[in-house]
């Protein structure tokens, strides 16, 4: 009875978080979006859960997958995740940015900041989780993921207050810290 219940509470879960970050779609400002996010959310969880299945680890480790194509598969998602924030500021109206036109200037800045807060997030999962890592080492992680976790809101407050606003950023963030860390983890895969 408690691996049925474990089993249900698992898909519980993925289902709220396909329905959490499907509802990015109503920043598009066409309900439609929502149902074309959560079949976005749901093909990717399938993809994922598959990938996870096939390189589960067992008594008897045999590699089935090539390196090569692990590193490029990681390559492409994390330029993904790095082109997230820019194709949802520019095809979405997430954000009001009142008289201010969004130019390239401002999707430039949107790229480097999201791969300095990528790189930033990196180093800090390295302080936390690397081996020997002193007590200092693991709280300057975790203060750094604080610090980086409130740098969404600081720059989108200049511009839109309310809650959609700040919430919508912080979805989008969410899936690019998703799809970067699963981008960076196939390409540091070592079978």
């Amino acid at each position: 009875m408690k691996d049925k219940l474990f089993i249900i509470g698992k898909v519980i879960g993925l289902i709220v978080f396909i329905l959490a970050l499907s509802l990015m779609g109503m920043a598009s400002g066409k309900p439609i979006m929502v149902l074309a996010f959560a079949g976005f959310f749901a093909i990717v969880m399938f993809f994922f859960f598959q990938f996870v299945k096939r390189n589960q680890r067992h008594f008897e480790i045999i590699s089935q997958s090539n390196p090569k194509v692990m590193k490029a598969l990681g390559i492409v998602i994390m330029l993904v995740a790095i082109a997230t924030p820019v194709l949802t500021i520019a095809n979405m109206s997430i954000i009001d940015f009142g008289v201010t036109k969004v130019g390239n200037g401002i999707l430039a800045m949107i790229i480097a900041i999201t791969i300095a807060l990528i790189a930033g997030g990196i180093y800090a999962a390295y302080l936390i989780n690397k081996a020997g890592s002193t007590k200092i080492s693991r709280i300057l992680g975790y203060v750094i993921v604080i610090v980086l976790s409130a740098v969404p809101a600081l720059l989108v407050i200049p511009y839109d207050r309310t809650t959609t606003g700040i919430g919508s950023v912080y979805y989008v963030a969410t899936l690019v810290a998703i799809l970067s860390w699963w981008g960076f983890s196939l390409y540091l895969n070592k079978d």
